[in-house]
C-alpha cells in the first residue's frame, strides 16, 4: 500500500474571515476577480477593494489553498442577512484607512438585502419579501473565484461550505441568489428554483432571482451539508482535497509553482 505523506497533500480550506487582515486579503481577491470579469459592478480604486454597504450585514468566507505550510487564498464568498455583520469593526478599520472606499458603504437601499428593491415589483414575481420573517432569510453574493483554479471546482466547495453553515433551520431557513441564465442549473441541484427575472442593461443579459427553503435540499445533500458543518463546528473551517480526474489528483498553480521552482518559498 502506498503512504501518502498529508505534509506534501494540498488541500483547500474553507473557513470565516475573523480579522481584519483575512477581511482585507479577501475583499482584495474579490475586487480582482470582479473588477476583471464584472468591471461595471466594481468601481476602479486605487486601494484595490471592493466593498460595498452589504458588506457590514455579510458573513465573509475564504476559500485557502494550503501546500507545504504556506497559504494561499484562492475564492470568497458572501452570506447577507439583514443583521449586522460580526466585523463591522474590522470592516471601519479597512475604511478608515483607505478614505476613498467611503462612499462606497455608504449607499443605502430601502429594503434590508440586496435583491429586493431590484424584484420586488417586477411583473409575475413568484414570491413576497413581507412573507418573510425578516432575520431568517440570507443571499449569497460575490462568488468570486480566481480563473487559474476554476478546473478544480473550488466554487461549488464554497458554495456548499457557505450552505452548510448558513442555509439551514438554525439560520437561515430561506434562501435567494441572483444568478445568469448558465448558473441556474448549478443551483437547481441544492433545491433553488427561479421566482423572476429581470434584464440587466450593463450586462447584457437577464438575471433570475431562484429561491429555496433549507428542506429543498435533496437528501444526500441534507446530510453532507450536516457532516460539513460538525467539521466547522470541530476545527472552525471545512477542509478539501483536490479533484481526481483519470485516476490522477489534479495540481493546483500553486503545487506547480513548487514543482517548477521548489526552493522559491524556502
Amino acid at each position: 500500500m502506498t503512504h501518502i505523506n498529508h505534509s506534501t497533500q494540498t488541500q483547500f480550506r474553507v473557513r470565516l474571515a475573523k480579522t481584519t487582515s483575512e477581511l482585507k486579503t479577501l475583499l482584495q481577491l474579490r475586487y480582482e476577480v470582479m473588477r476583471t470579469e464584472f468591471p461595471m459592478y466594481v468601481p476602479e480604486n486605487s486601494s484595490k477593494i471592493d466593498i460595498d454597504q452589504w458588506d457590514a450585514q455579510s458573513h465573509h468566507l475564504g476559500l485557502w489553498q494550503s501546500y507545504r505550510g504556506h497559504e494561499l487564498p484562492v475564492g470568497y464568498m458572501r452570506i447577507i442577512q439583514t443583521n449586522p455583520s460580526p466585523l463591522q469593526e474590522q470592516l471601519c478599520k479597512i475604511v478608515k484607512a483607505n478614505l476613498s472606499l467611503e462612499a462606497q458603504t455608504r449607499k443605502t437601499s430601502t429594503r434590508p438585502i440586496k435583491f429586493l428593491d431590484k424584484y420586488q415589483n417586477c411583473t409575475g414575481v413568484g414570491i413576497k419579501y413581507n412573507g418573510f420573517p425578516s432575520d431568517k432569510i440570507m443571499e449569497g453574493s460575490r462568488l468570486s473565484v480566481k480563473k487559474e483554479y476554476r478546473n478544480m471546482n473550488p466554487g461549488r466547495l464554497l458554495v456548499e461550505a457557505s450552505f452548510a453553515l448558513f442555509f439551514n433551520e438554525d439560520q437561515f431557513p430561506h434562501g435567494f441568489i441572483e444568478v445568469r441564465e448558465n448558473h441556474l442549473a448549478a443551483y437547481a441541484r441544492y433545491g433553488f428554483s427561479e421566482v423572476a427575472s429581470k434584464y440587466v442593461p450593463q450586462d447584457h443579459c437577464s438575471h433570475y432571482l431562484c429561491y429555496a427553503h433549507c428542506t429543498d435540499l435533496p437528501n444526500h445533500l441534507t446530510e453532507k451539508l450536516g457532516s460539513m458543518r460538525q467539521e466547522y463546528n470541530r476545527k472552525g473551517e471545512i477542509t478539501f482535497n483536490p479533484p481526481v480526474q483519470g485516476g490522477q489528483m489534479l495540481l493546483s498553480p500553486m503545487q506547480r509553482t513548487f514543482q517548477n521552482a521548489p526552493n522559491l518559498f524556502q
